[in-house]
C-alpha cells in the first residue's frame, strides 16, 4: 500500500461519495475525467489500493487522493485532507507550524477495575509521511492532555491479564489485537520495544508467559529484559522465536504469512517441553570460547564445573563458568582472566578477576565473584580446587583491560560501559566494570527517532543547541588540549536549566529518571568516581543548591575541569598511578557558581573563572527557550522535549564517534582548528583581556563540535546554526561577567570604588594645593582628595597605596587596573606624578586618581 493514512474501505468509501460513476476494471476503477469533465468512460482511472488516480486524456496528469479531493472541491490540500477524514470517520490532529496528524487508531489503557488511565495514538505525519505515536491523558470535559505526565503506567489490557493463567507478551497493540481475535489473552507495554518496567512484572506473577520478540535485535533484547524481571513472579517464562526471516516481522506479519492459533499453541507446547527436559550432556564443554581444552582433572557440564578424583565420585565446585581470555593493561601489568557465568537468576555476567586478587589468601576473589550471583561450593577442598582451576586455565586469547571509558589504542577505539566503537578491533579492549553496572551509557530509539524529537526541536533555541553542541566536544578534546572544564546555567526560576542538561545527555545515554543527569549531591570519593567514569565524555550536574559542602565548590571546579584523581599509596608506600580523566561538564542552579565562591572567600580567580562559564539561563523569551515549536507556553515545550529526551537517547554519541574514525584522526583534527578559527575571528576583540581569549577559546571548541555534528547529518541543522547558537551563548556569559577586560581589574576597581564611597569623610583628608579644608584630625589617614588646576577631583595616594585600601588585590594590580581605564595620572613613563598635600614639604611624588574616571567606567563596566 502506498504511503497514505487510509486503509482499502476507507479508500472505497471516500470513492463512493466522491466519485460513484466509475466502474471496476480489475484491480482500477475506470469512468469519465471529473476534472475537466470529460466524455471518455475510460480514461480516468482510481486505484484504491494506492489512492492514485490519473487522467490519461485531456488533464494528463495524475494525483494522490488528497490532492484529488483538493481539485474536486477547491480547497487547500490541508483543508482536503481534513475532509477526507471526516468522510471516512478519522480524527484530524493539529500539529506544530501548521501540520496536521491523522489519527489512525487509540489504544486505551486501562487499570485493574476498567478506569481509563491513558491512551497511546498510532497517528500519521502529514508533513513527514512517517508514523509516529503519542501518549496522551483525559481531562475534565471530554479533551486530552498530549503528554503522560503524573500518569501511572500500567500493561494493555491489564483486566484480562489479571485474570488469565497464560498470558503472550507481546511489542506493541496491534499485535495483541491479533492474538485476542485467536482467543487468546495477550498485552504489551506502552512503547514497545526498550521501554518495558520492572514494576509491570507483578501483574505477571503466578502466570505462565510466553514472550513473542519481533525479528530483529532490539525485539531479542527486549524479550531478555522482560524474561529477567519475571524471574522469581511468574510461574513460568519462556521466549519463542516465531519461525520467520523478514527483519523487524512480527506475530502479525507471520498470521498475514499464514500462521494459525494451531500452530503457534504447538509451538508454545514443544518449547516448554523442551525447557521442563533439558537434553542430558556428559560430554565436556571448552573452558573458553575459543574451545581450548580443560586442564587435567576438571570437567565441565551443563550442570557446572567438576574436579575428577581416582577413587571416590566427581566433586561439584561451581556453577558452569567459561574462561574467555588472559588480561592485562596497556603496560603489560595488572594480569588477570576475563570470565563468563550466569547469576542465580540466570542473568549473564562477565567481569575480570586479577590474578592479583586470586593470588590473595583471604578470599577476597570468592567475594567478587560472589558479589556477582556466581553460585559455587563452599566446602574448602571444592575452593581449593576451584582456585587450583583459575591458576591452570590459560586461554590463548589475549584482551587489553582498560580503567576508564574514553579513547584508547591511540584515539582508534573509544569504549564504554555499553558499546565499543568500533565494534571489531585487532586486539579485544575490555572496560574493567567492577561496581559500574548501574551506568546510564544506555540506548533507546534510533538515531532518527533522537534527531525527530530531541534535536531539531531544539532549533531556534541557542542555548539547548549550545548544550547539545557541548554534549558531542568532550569527544574532540585529544585534539584540543586543555579544552576541558564546565559551564553554567544559572537563574532564581524555572527556566527550563534541567531540560538543558536531559536535552544535551539524551545524546550519550539515559534510561533513569533523570536520564544522564547527576546533582551535585556527592562526597570526595563520589566526585572522583563520576569524573572516571566520564572520561572524554559529558558529564551533567544538575541543581547547585544541592552540594552538600559549599566551601568545596571552588575545588570540585578545578577537581573536574583538571581530571587529576587522588593520589594514594600501594602497600610499598609507593604512588599509585591512577588514571586521570578529561571531560566536559555542564551544570545548572539557582544562583551563580562563582557568586558561590565568592560568598565564601570573598573573592574569584582567574583560573576558577576560565573553569566556570557561568551563562544566564532567563535571557530568552520563554525562561531558556526561544521558540516553543507552535506549543502554546514553555512549561508544554519543555515537557514535550523532555519526553523525546526520555524515550530516545544513547545514539547520536556513537555516530558522532564513528564518523571521527571515518575521516581520520589528521581531518578532524583539522576541520576543528580551522572552525575554532572562525569562530575566534567573528568574536574576539583587542580590547579582549588573555583570560576573555581563553575562554573564547572553549566556546569556539564548542562550536567546532555543533558544526561537525550538523555536517555529519547527527542533529538535522543547517550549517553555522550551531556556531550562531554558541555565540549567542558566549554573548550571554559576557553580559553576566560584565566586563571582556580582566575581571581581577574590575574587581579591584570596584573594591577601590566601595572603599572610597564608604572611607572618604573619615580617612581622606580633603585640600586645596596642600590647605586643608577640613581642620578636624583624622586618626586613620590613607589619602587626599584635592584638586587639579582645572578644578578637577582627584584622589591622592602619598608614595603608595595602603594595603587597607588594596587588600585583598596587590598594588600592582590595583596599578594595573587604574591605568587600564585611564584613570591614573602619571608622569612620563612614572606612574607617580607629584603634588602638593598636606604635611608635606613641597611636592611630593604620590599615586594620582582621577575621580570622574574612576566612577564614571562603573557604568560602562
Amino acid at each position: 500500500m502506498a504511503q497514505i493514512p487510509f486503509t482499502l474501505s476507507e479508500m472505497r468509501t471516500w470513492q463512493h461519495a466522491r466519485l460513484p460513476d466509475l466502474t471496476r476494471q480489475g484491480n482500477e476503477y475506470r469512468g469519465a475525467c471529473p476534472i475537466h469533465g470529460g466524455t471518455n468512460p475510460s480514461s480516468f482511472s482510481f486505484n484504491p489500493d494506492t489512492g492514485n488516480a490519473f487522467c490519461h486524456s485531456a488533464c494528463n496528469r495524475g494525483w494522490g487522493v488528497v490532492g484529488l479531493e483538493a481539485v474536486l472541491s477547491k480547497v487547500t490540500t490541508a483543508e482536503a485532507l481534513k475532509a477526507i477524514c471526516v468522510l471516512v470517520g478519522k480524527p484530524v490532529l493539529n500539529g506544530k507550524n501548521g501540520g496536521q496528524f491523522v489519527e489512525l487508531e487509540s489504544y486505551s489503557y486501562t487499570d485493574e477495575n476498567g478506569a481509563l488511565l491513558f491512551q497511546q495514538v498510532r497517528r500519521w505525519d502529514t508533513a513527514r509521511s512517517v508514523k509516529t505515536f503519542i501518549g496522551r491523558r483525559p481531562e475534565a470535559g471530554g479533551t486530552w492532555i498530549n503528554n503522560l505526565q503524573g500518569v501511572r503506567r500500567v500493561l494493555y489490557r491489564l483486566p484480562k491479564v489479571l485474570s488469565a493463567d497464560r498470558v503472550f507478551v507481546v511489542e506493541g497493540e496491534k499485535d495483541v489485537h491479533t492474538l485476542e481475535s485467536w482467543g487468546l489473552v495477550a498485552t504489551t507495554n506502552p512503547g514497545g520495544a526498550g521501554k518495558w518496567r520492572a514494576e509491570y512484572s507483578a501483574a505477571l506473577a503466578g502466570r505462565d508467559v510466553v514472550i513473542l520478540p519481533d525479528n530483529d535485535e532490539p525485539g531479542r533484547n527486549h524479550a531478555e529484559h522482560v524474561r529477567s524481571t519475571l524471574t522469581g513472579q511468574a510461574r513460568s517464562s519462556l521466549i519463542l522465536r516465531l519461525p520467520i526471516e523478514t527483519e523487524k516481522a512480527d506475530v502479525t506479519d507471520w498470521r498475514q504469512a499464514g500462521g494459525t492459533k494451531e500452530v503457534l499453541l504447538q509451538l508454545v507446547e514443544e518449547a516448554e517441553l523442551r525447557a521442563q527436559n533439558p537434553p542430558p550432556s556428559d560430554e565436556p564443554t571448552p573452558s573458553s570460547a575459543s574451545g581450548e581444552v580443560l586442564p587435567r582433572g576438571f570437567k565441565l557440564t551443563t550442570e557446572g564445573l567438576f574436579r575428577e578424583q581416582d577413587n571416590g565420585p566427581e566433586v561439584w565446585l561451581c556453577a558452569p563458568l567459561e574462561v574467555l581470555s588472559r588480561t592485562r593493561d596497556g603496560r603489560n601489568e595488572e594480569w588477570g582472566r576475563e570470565l563468563r557465568f550466569k547469576d542465580h537468576d540466570g542473568r549473564e555476567h562477565t567481569l575480570i578477576l586479577s590474578d592479583a586478587l586470586l593470588a590473595g589468601e583471604k578470599g577476597e576473589w570468592r567475594a567478587r565473584l560472589m558479589s556477582c550471583g556466581f553460585n559455587m561450593s563452599h566446602a574448602p577442598k571444592a575452593v581449593a580446587a576451584l582456585r587450583e582451576f583459575l591458576f591452570k586455565v590459560d586461554p590463548k586469547t589475549r584482551a587489553r583491560k582498560v580503567d576508564v571509558i574514553g579513547w584508547h589504542d591511540n584515539g582508534r577505539v573509544f569504549i564504554t560501559p555499553a558499546w565499543t566503537v568500533p565494534a571489531e578491533t585487532p586486539e579485544r579492549i575490555l572496560l574493567d566494570q567492577s561496581g559500574e553496572g548501574n551506568h546510564h551509557f544506555r540506548q533507546s530509539g534510533t538515531l532518527d527517532e533522537w534527531r525527530r524529537n530531541v534535536a531539531e526541536p531544539c532549533r531556534g533555541n541557542p542555548l539547548l543547541q549550545f548544550a547539545v553542541s557541548a554534549a558531542f566536544a568532550p569527544l574532540l578534546l585529544p585534539y584540543k588540549h586543555g579544552m576541558g572544564g564546565g559551564f553554567h546555567f544559572a537563574s532564581d526560576s524555572t527556566t527550563g536549566k534541567s531540560t538543558a542538561l536531559l536535552v544535551a545527555g539524551s545524546a550519550w545515554g539515559g534510561g533513569g529518571k533523570n536520564g544522564f543527569c547527576h546533582t551535585w549531591k556527592m562526597t570526595a570519593n563520589g566526585a572522583e568516581a563520576l569524573g572516571l567514569s566520564h572520561n572524554h565524555c559529558l558529564l551533567l550536574l544538575d541543581e547547585l543548591a544541592e552540594l552538600r559542602d559549599k566551601d568545596r565548590a571552588s575545588d570540585l571546579a578545578y577537581f573536574f575541569a583538571h581530571g587529576e584523581a587522588t593520589t594514594r599509596m600501594n602497600k610499598e608506600l609507593k604512588r599509585r598511578n591512577l588514571p586521570s580523566f578529561d571531560l566536559v561538564f555542564l551544570s545548572s542552579g539557582e544562583f551563580g557558581f562563582l557568586d558561590l565562591i565568592r560568598r565564601q572567600s570573598g573573592r574569584t580567580f582567574t583560573g576558577q573563572e576560565v573553569r566556570i562559564c557561568e551563562i544566564p539561563a532567563d535571557a530568552g523569551k520563554h525562561g531558556i527557550f526561544d521558540d516553543l515549536h507552535g506549543l502554546p507556553s514553555g512549561a508544554e515545550f519543555a515537557q514535550s522535549i523532555t519526553s523525546g529526551a526520555l524515550d530516545y537517547y544513547g545514539t547520536a554519541a556513537p555516530v558522532f564517534v564513528s564518523k571521527m574514525l571515518e575521516s581520520g584522526a589528521a581531518q578532524v583534527k583539522a576541520e576543528v582548528l580551522e572552525l575554532m578559527e572562525t569562530f575566534s575571528d567573528a568574536c574576539k576583540k583587542t580590547t579582549d583581556s588573555p583570560e576573555v581569549g581563553r575562554i573564547l577559546q572553549r566556546f569556539a571548541f564548542v562550536a567546532a563540535a555543533g558544526e561537525l555534528a550538523a555536517q555529519w547529518g547527527i542533529v538535522g541543522w543547517e550549517q553555522m546554526e550551531a556556531a550562531f547558537a554558541v555565540e549567542h551563548a558566549y554573548r550571554l556569559w559576557l553580559m553576566r561577567r560584565g566586563t571582556s577586560g580582566s575581571r581581577q581589574h574590575m574587581e579591584a576597581l570596584q573594591h577601590l570604588r566601595e572603599h572610597i564611597r564608604c572611607f572618604r569623610t573619615s580617612r581622606f583628608q580633603k585640600h586645596r594645593q596642600g590647605t586643608k579644608i577640613d581642620q578636624f584630625a583624622i586618626s586613620q589617614l590613607e589619602g587626599y582628595i584635592g584638586e587639579d588646576r582645572d578644578g578637577a577631583v582627584e584622589i591622592q595616594f602619598s608614595e603608595r597605596i595602603p594595603r587597607s585600601v588594596c587588600d585583598p588585590y596587590s598594588l600592582d594590580v590595583m596599578l594595573s587596573a587604574l591605568d587600564g581605564i585611564g584613570a591614573l595620572k602619571k608622569d612620563g613613563k612614572h606612574r607617580a606624578a607629584k603634588r602638593v598635600l598636606p604635611d608635606h614639604p613641597g611636592k611630593t611624588r604620590c599615586y594620582v586618581i582621577r575621580q570622574d574616571v574612576l566612577f564614571a567606567s562603573e557604568s560602562d563596566e
